[in-house]
């Protein structure tokens, strides 16, 4: 698909933005919960990322990822949440090269593991790109992350 570019930003959509998104994908959605996404309070302990796919000027997809601020040096899985693939662009393998996008970032980053908490409905598709999941806690899913030489 032509015209696809990967945006990275500290700083969430706006909720007119992030509500249409999360809607055309038919997403149940309350207004603590949207509030809870689009908060300008940073985790004192966290870095976020929202990871945009967009087509033109246009935002087809999206992806929270946080993981720990690098100045603490721990060793901690990166989080991904808020996976969403507008609905007219599902299907055609937009989800996979944002994740896939997402993977080389925390590559880059010196990330190890993400893990993420998965729909029943979304689990083929984190299978299909190598997650695994928790053996405790079935809804939960990880992937190792290959070592960049």
């Amino acid at each position: 698909m032509q015209d696809l570019k990967i945006e990275y930003s500290d700083k969430a959509p706006s909720k007119a933005v992030l509500t249409l998104l999360l809607k055309d994908a038919q997403w149940t959605i309350t207004e603590e919960s949207l509030a809870g996404m689009v908060s300008n309070k940073p985790h004192p302990d966290l870095r976020t990322v929202w990871v945009s796919l967009k087509k033109g000027a246009d935002l087809i997809g999206l992806a929270t990822l946080q993981f720990p601020n690098p100045e603490y040096k721990v060793v901690a899985p990166a989080l991904i949440s808020n996976f969403v693939i507008k609905k007219a662009f599902q299907g055609q393998g937009l989800g996979a090269q944002l994740f896939t996008q997402i993977e080389r970032y925390c590559s880059d980053y010196g990330l190890r593991k993400i893990i993420l908490e998965s729909a029943v409905t979304s689990m083929a598709f984190w299978q299909a790109v190598g997650f695994v999941r928790n053996i405790q806690n079935p809804k939960v899913l990880f992937k190792l992350i290959p070592h960049k030489k």
